[in-house]
């Protein structure tokens, strides 16, 4: 892994808040993260909330590696199923879980493409499953400019942020039921959550 990905995955938990988003999450049940990157989130879940399964999807195969490595280490028995992605086709094993988390991804997804997107993931789910939804709040703009800068070093791109309004919209249009939500912003980062319930 290069210095930037070392420096990403130091860093990341102090400028997103994972310990408020995992505070949702209860002990003895399955979660999939969509975008896993490192495994960071995963790992956490395996080494303190007693999963019975964990899986998850990142495009780039050599995160994949490091993520199964790096939640072995945090729990080496816990049922595992991570997977490549080839950015179009959501695995069908999205069905068999009771959590699904979508933590700073959609603003890697193109605007025109973003809504498919959440009615996809929702139409994957099993009813009764929850989808953790947390992203970069475009309603605060000097803010959101912090992360397109991060984002620009970080992964060579810009991201399409959107408001907390708005993907809340987005995601009562796909399908799913917002039953709790949050804010925090973080050093410079205006961070936002939707809990939805298929």
């Amino acid at each position: 892994m290069n210095l930037i990905g070392r420096l990403k995955m130091w860093g990341r938990p102090l400028i997103c808040p994972f310990d408020q988003i995992l505070g949702y999450l209860p002990d003895g049940v399955s979660s999939f993260d969509i975008g896993c990157g490192t495994g960071y989130l995963l790992a956490r879940i395996a080494a303190t909330k007693h999963p019975t399964m964990l899986g998850g999807i990142e495009i780039r195969e050599q995160l994949i590696n490091f993520a199964q490595a790096r939640i072995r280490q945090a729990s080496p028995s816990v049922p595992l199923a991570l997977e490549t992605y080839d950015g179009l086709n959501l695995p069908e094993k999205i069905s068999d879980f009771d959590y699904v988390w979508m933590i700073d991804v959609l603003h890697h997804i193109l605007p025109r493409q973003q809504a498919s997107a959440l009615k996809a993931i929702a139409k994957k789910m099993k009813p009764g499953a929850v989808l953790v939804f947390k992203d970069i709040d475009a309603g605060r703009p000097v803010l959101c400019l912090a992360n397109k800068l991060h984002d620009l070093v970080s992964a060579g791109e810009i991201g399409h942020e959107i408001s907390r309004a708005y993907a809340a919209k987005l995601l009562r249009e796909g399908g799913l039921d917002i039953i709790e939500g949050g804010a925090r912003r973080m050093w410079v980062y205006p961070h936002y959550w939707h809990i939805c319930r298929k």
